[in-house]
């Protein structure tokens, strides 16, 4: 292989690179079905196997990879550092029974704060409501 053959080989695999990256910006502004904890896994999931399937032929070792590094880049992109110090671990990382324990967990945390901060929203416009009535 020639040098510019390597160099060349090295553009267009940095090239696919930016493409992801792009890729999943867009997939991460355009958030169907909600937000909740199973949709985001689920999506990044999805994500990640469509990058592997357009990339060719991977031993699962290095699906696992892949699939793990497009997980941390999605929660960089869309939360800030994931928290790999504390023990972050992609969905990718986690057997099936861990996956669905972590899901159910993040589900019932998400959905108790979600309806929290909706009780916190109401009383809110309940007291608003009832300034704007006493207003002159």
């Amino acid at each position: 292989m020639s040098a510019k053959t390597i160099e060349a080989a090295r553009i267009a695999g940095a090239l696919k690179c930016s493409d992801m990256l792009q890729q999943l910006a867009q997939s991460i502004g355009n958030k169907p079905g909600g937000y909740s904890p199973a949709t985001y896994a689920a999506r990044c999931l999805s994500d990640a196997r469509s990058i592997i399937d357009d990339l060719g032929p991977m031993t699962p070792k290095q699906e696992g990879f892949i699939s793990c590094l497009i997980e941390y880049v999605q929660e960089v992109i869309e939360f800030g550092d994931p928290g790999v110090e504390e023990g972050w671990r992609g969905y990718s990382a986690m057997t099936t029974e861990e996956y669905l324990s972590t899901i159910e967990e993040q589900d019932a945390e998400f959905w108790a704060t979600y309806e929290a901060d909706a009780a916190r929203t109401s009383a809110c416009n309940v007291v608003s409501m009832a300034d704007r009535r006493a207003a002159p």
